[in-house]
């Protein structure tokens, strides 16, 4: 019992934490919430179907996403805690606000009242949020296939390097900072994990391993290859660096491919 309790908890704080992390210093689920007890106060009145049938989807999906039962099985076989906040995408916020207000628009008399309470309801909504299209979330693009330059040239190093040397397989794996990229530049290139590992949606051993304090350079290049990898692209301050500069020195079975940005690209012999 005391488990199930747990869990419920739990379950709840999320539902909670998701909650406030998607209305960001916004305040449109407030609008939604209060729209739909006026929406319900005209289903009690008017007995609409249609109103009914928007107010229990509504309803609906908001049970799913507090009852912690079904967050549980939601979190763990469809989408994960991390993003769980996206089940708002599945309650109908923009259908229930633009329904509110042009029933309350359609109420006025006056051509005028409606021209005025139209503005303000749509200053309110304006209001609610922030401007999408701001710096700290859209930047000016720095190439054609709008992802980081920085990328590209590493994508294109290794994809060179591969090229020049066909017995080195083209599946490489890279320092955090490039997981969610490289495949969206070049299908071609494979990768031990990629940014589900990063994400927390699955476990990887290599992963795992590459974050471990303990682990050397020696070991990761075996974890390397027990993967199939033929490349280990890292920062360079990360700390596997100077070992695997060693290694290169030493001419023990690791190669320097070459260098772009931050990045050092190491191929295994």
């Amino acid at each position: 019992m005391a488990k199930i309790g747990s869990m419920i908890t739990a379950m709840l704080q999320l539902a909670v934490d998701k909650c406030v992390q998607y209305e960001g210093a916004g305040y449109h689920l407030i609008l939604y919430a209060a729209a739909l007890v006026l929406l319900f106060v005209i289903w009690r009145r008017e007995k609409a179907r249609a109103d009914g049938y928007i107010l229990g989807y509504a309803l609906f999906i908001l049970a799913i996403y507090i009852c912690p039962v079904t967050a549980k099985i939601i979190t763990k076989l469809c989408i994960g805690k991390s993003v769980y906040w996206r089940m708002f995408w599945l309650m109908p916020v923009t259908l229930v606000l633009a329904y509110i207000a042009a029933y309350l628009v359609s109420k006025m008399k006056r051509p005028l009242a409606r021209g005025l309470l139209a503005v303000a309801l749509m200053a309110v909504l304006a209001l609610s949020g922030r401007f999408m299209f701001r710096t700290d979330v859209y930047t000016p693009a720095e190439n054609k296939v709008k992802l980081s330059q920085i990328v590209v040239d590493v994508a294109d190093l290794v994809t060179a390097d591969a090229d020049a040397h066909k017995e080195v397989p083209l599946k490489g794996l890279f320092d955090d900072g490039l997981l969610p990229y490289i495949r969206q530049y070049n299908g071609r290139i494979k990768m031990a994990y990629g940014r589900d590992a990063l994400a927390g949606y699955d476990d990887y051993d290599s992963f795992e391993a590459f974050h471990d304090e303990d682990t050397t350079a020696e070991e990761m290049l075996a974890i390397c290859r027990d993967e199939g990898c033929g490349y280990l692209v890292l920062e360079e301050n990360n700390r596997f660096c100077p070992e695997l500069d060693r290694f290169v020195q030493d001419g023990k079975e690791v190669r320097f491919a070459g260098a772009a940005w931050q990045y050092k690209v190491y191929a295994l012999n």
